[in-house]
């Protein structure tokens, strides 16, 4: 069991939890920025956040299961872990209509007249203190223990 591994659960469970306040709704007003005014592949980094989240969470249980469960969870482990990367890969360059919540969807049929209400401050506080003392845990983790070795 190695810390790295449980420094990507953390990577992975902070990605899904963010693409799912995008997908809410619980932020808003950032993604409207970031849609409008950023290539295509920043702009559907946005709908990316869960199956990113996914795969971290998959491919960072793979040291837990190594010995102690059967070969078959490990595999199942492994394929979740490719599928949801390659899913990641296709919403990227192309983000299904359903991987687009339904708020973008109208503000964008609607060529966003009507700009989106404000976020929910809660929500972006939280995420953002999550997000900086994940970055920092990391770094000094990469201090004390040494790269990983692969």
């Amino acid at each position: 069991m190695s810390g790295w591994a449980w420094i990507g659960l953390a990577w992975g469970v902070l990605f899904f939890v963010w693409g799912v306040l995008v997908r809410t709704g619980a932020i808003r007003a950032a993604v409207y920025r970031q849609y409008l005014y950023y290539p295509w592949y920043r702009r559907n980094a946005l709908f990316a956040f869960m199956p990113v989240g996914l795969a971290l969470i998959a491919g960072c249980l793979l040291p837990f299961l190594n010995r102690t469960a059967p070969f078959g969870l490990w595999l199942a482990a492994f394929a979740a872990t490719l599928v949801a990367l390659m899913f990641f890969f296709v919403v990227i360059i192309h983000p299904p209509w359903w991987m687009k919540p339904r708020w973008i969807r109208e503000a964008h049929a609607g060529e966003w007249r009507h700009l989106p209400g404000p976020d929910s401050r809660l929500a972006s506080l939280v995420l953002a203190t999550i997000a900086i003392l994940l970055f920092a845990l990391t770094c000094v983790f990469t201090v004390v223990s040494g790269f990983p070795k692969f």
